[in-house]
């Protein structure tokens, strides 16, 4: 998790499948969340190409335009999910990783 140049926040990472199938229209969700746990927010991606093959990788950025909302951000959780394969948790923040 870090800032950008106009201070919004910027979550990037990789996702891969780990399947047999292409995974079409992949979608990567990030949930955020406050100091006290609350949800402040959610943002979503699609990965570039929107396939990715058996064994495959594809990066993701995902960018919370809103700067006010970003500042009350102190962790997040990702998902992912495509047409072939339901929604997997792909990583869990604390604040004390950050």
């Amino acid at each position: 998790m870090k800032y950008g140049p106009s201070q919004n926040l910027i979550i990037q990472g990789t996702v891969a499948n780990h399947g047999d199938a292409t995974a079409n229209m992949i979608n990567v969700i990030a949930t955020l969340y406050d100091k006290d746990g609350n949800i402040v927010g959610v943002s979503k991606t699609n990965t570039e190409p929107d396939y990715l093959r058996a064994n495959d990788e594809s990066v993701f950025v995902i960018a919370v335009l809103d700067e006010s909302e970003s500042h009350e951000i102190v962790s997040y959780s990702l998902t992912a999910e495509s047409e072939e394969y339901t929604a997997c948790l792909l990583y869990t923040s604390d604040a004390a990783d950050e």
